[in-house]
């Protein structure tokens, strides 16, 4: 019993954190509705599944290059902390008032898309 107990509280403890792509959907969700954040998951859906299809076909060998990984490692943390910057910087702009829902939907798509191409987790661990 033990045993399950523990198994149980590992999978929580992996499956709790939110990452960049739930952040993203909490504030589209907020900002736009549920059509935005919900497009957001959509592009990160999309986003794994070019990663699948690229596994698929081999070029996971590419990544072990020290020359790749490092870039990709870079590019995704620079991509990253701007999208975060970004949304730190608008965090003091936003009010309760400006809420408007006259964002494009396929902006949500495509940054939920572009986060999770990026994302360093997504591409190591994809």
């Amino acid at each position: 019993m033990n045993i399950l107990i523990s198994h149980f509280l590992l999978g929580l403890s992996l499956a709790a954190p939110i990452g960049p792509i739930n952040a993203a959907q909490i504030d589209r969700g907020i900002r736009g509705g549920f059509l935005h954040a919900w497009l957001v998951g959509l592009g990160a859906m999309l986003a794994d599944g070019v990663f699948m299809i690229l596994v698929f076909f081999g070029v996971i060998h590419f990544l072990n290059i020290p020359f790749m990984r490092t870039f990709l490692l870079l590019s995704g943390f620079f991509i990253l902390t701007y999208i975060g910057a970004e949304s730190l910087i608008k965090a003091r702009q936003n009010s309760i008032e400006t809420r408007s829902n006259n964002e494009p939907l396929f902006k949500s798509f495509s940054a939920g898309f572009i986060m999770s191409i990026s994302n360093p987790l997504s591409i190591f661990f994809g």
